[in-house]
């Protein structure tokens, strides 16, 4: 019992040896919470990227497909439109072409939209938690971006073939612009497999075979006539408005994910 009390004292001791490496220094808990929170300030939590850079990822998920028709069609119109300027002598033939440029315009833009939705792979996108919404917003100015390009160009050779003006011409090419643009997003929402791509080529050729006719009547482009293509214009662009604030509801609402 005797050699039992002799013990304790020194385990208690021990204990308390050991213990001492266990303490904590407030001093140097105190500048390594401090380093700890200075850390934390700098570290992004929540990153939102900027407009700019929203854009450029977009741009590396067209598909090569896009650009080369695109180029093709800037490379024919521009032959077509010189060609046009140094042979032609009826400034009507000028306007029929550009008519027909401007129809056909936006027919891979919207091809390339529609892309995902052909191949059933919205869903997809979707779970990789990609804003179908706004990838489709984002891809619509593009493509609209691209387009305007592409019309000023047009717009610009198309004028040094006739005697109207800038401002007259733009109202004359805007007009089958827009209404091909109503039927391929038309196509767009109403079919929902890859089916939808030829049948708007198809609708792309109707639509520049109709663009073409007003060019067969001569009282169509007078000064007189420009109040009412003006009139068409504001009609069509509300039709396309009406359409394209459809197509982005039904993002929001999820029912373009699933087109089986």
């Amino acid at each position: 019992m005797k050699r039992g009390r002799n013990i304790e004292p020194w385990l208690k001791k021990e204990w308390i040896t050991e213990q001492k490496i266990y303490r904590i220094d407030p001093d140097k808990k105190e500048k390594v919470m401090a380093e700890i929170r200075a850390e934390a300030k700098e570290q992004v939590l929540w990153y939102q990227p900027g407009l700019p850079e929203i854009m450029a990822g977009q741009l590396q998920y067209l598909s090569a497909g896009y650009w080369i028709l695109q180029g093709a069609l800037l490379a024919l119109m521009l032959a077509v439109m010189y060609w046009m300027n140094r042979n032609a002598e009826d400034a009507m033939a000028c306007m029929a072409a550009g008519s027909a440029f401007a129809a056909f315009a936006g027919v891979t833009g919207i091809q390339e939209l529609g892309r995902s939705m052909a191949y059933h792979m919205t869903e997809l996108e979707q779970t990789f938690y990609l804003n179908i919404k706004q990838m489709l917003a984002l891809r619509m100015i593009l493509f609209a971006g691209m387009d305007l390009l592409f019309l000023t160009v047009l717009a610009i050779l198309t004028q040094q073939g006739t005697d109207w003006g800038i401002g007259e011409l733009c109202i004359y090419l805007l007009v089958p612009f827009a209404a091909s643009h109503i039927v391929y997003f038309s196509v767009l929402t109403l079919v929902k497999n890859r089916r939808a791509r030829y049948i708007q080529t198809g609708a792309a050729i109707l639509s520049v075979v109709i663009s073409m006719m007003p060019a067969m009547v001569q009282e169509a482009y007078r000064t007189a006539s420009v109040p009412v293509w003006t009139g068409i214009l504001v009609c069509m662009l509300a039709v396309l408005g009406i359409q394209i604030r459809t197509l982005l509801q039904k993002a929001a609402k999820g029912e373009l994910l699933c087109w089986n």
